[in-house]
């Protein structure tokens, strides 16, 4: 299980160098958009598996080590983000499933910011506002 769940981190990562590699580095294209979508499909496989064994309201969730990150270090966002990012290499039907969960992760917001796990509430107003947890890691899927 944290073994699928790791290799769905890493595959995030690998979307997130050809990004990079695009647009600072001037490749024209480092994965092939077969290998893309099969990413993408790993991806999306792991959430929904991860969100109907846990009997989520909301078709996407992951987790790591345990824990239901919704912040960009290793959470919800950022692959979500991804998954934004590559938009055109995703099924219709699979599609609106990324927006379902970008929708249920906006609703989350607690005194304009969002709490590290799914199910914690933030106890003090703006507590941890970093980049990993809270509303800073939200900014790019938000804009």
């Amino acid at each position: 299980m944290v073994l699928r769940l790791i290799l769905a981190d890493r595959t995030k990562v690998q979307l997130n160098s050809q990004i990079y590699s695009q647009e600072n580095m001037g490749y024209d294209q480092v994965l092939t958009p077969a290998q893309i979508k099969s990413i993408c499909q790993a991806i999306l496989d792991s959430g929904k598996q991860h969100a109907m064994k846990k009997r989520k309201p909301f078709p996407l969730m992951y987790s790591y080590y345990g824990s239901e990150y919704l912040g960009a270090t290793h959470g919800l966002s950022s692959i979500l983000q991804m998954l934004l990012s590559y938009y055109e290499h995703i099924k219709p039907s699979d599609q609106e499933l990324v927006w379902q969960s970008v929708d249920f992760l906006m609703e989350q917001e607690q005194n304009c910011n969002w709490p590290p796990e799914l199910g914690e509430a933030i106890e003090r107003e703006n507590e941890l506002v970093h980049w990993c947890h809270g509303a800073p890691g939200l900014t790019l899927i938000i804009i």
